[in-house]
């Protein structure tokens, strides 16, 4: 690896972070004031960061929304999909599974007051990548499910 792709990498890496540390940020935003009373200064406040390095890495708060929620579904996807790897029984992983993705996402949906408005305010461009976080899960649970079963899973 030369010193340019090496130092490529590592600001790719610094990016991802920073993107991470604004999504919390965003989530956080979101469900303690809402879709509509948050702005871009409230969520570049919450991130540590000033208002102007904030739209280096987002257009508008839309755009921080949609990137924000869906790696929120990202990781409760990732979480559910980890479940069925863990120890126990398959009806435990099962649990597991369905505890991480559905229980967990939800219960903190539930927590804000505002989580209606927060579900109604994802665009069509999130709920088609929220598709794609989805067919991720249903692909994991059916790998699962023809191991865990096989010839009885279809």
């Amino acid at each position: 690896m030369t010193a340019h792709e090496l130092s490529d990498d590592r600001t790719v890496q610094r990016g991802d972070l920073q993107r991470r540390v604004i999504h919390a940020a965003a989530i956080a935003q979101f469900s303690e004031r809402g879709f509509s009373a948050t702005s871009m200064a409230n969520i570049a406040d919450a991130a540590g960061m000033s208002r102007p390095a904030l739209y280096q890495y987002f257009r508008n708060k839309g755009d921080i929304f949609a990137s924000a929620f869906v790696a929120l579904f990202n990781d409760h996807v990732d979480r559910a999909l980890q479940a069925l790897d863990d120890d126990g029984t398959n009806a435990q992983r099962l649990d597991g599974f369905l505890q991480r993705f559905e229980g967990d996402l939800w219960e903190q949906m539930a927590a804000s007051e505002h989580s209606e408005e927060i579900m109604s305010a994802k665009t069509a461009d999130t709920a088609e990548e929220i598709q794609r976080v989805v067919a991720r899960l249903r692909s994991g649970l059916a790998a699962f499910l023809a191991k865990a079963y096989p010839g009885r899973s279809q």
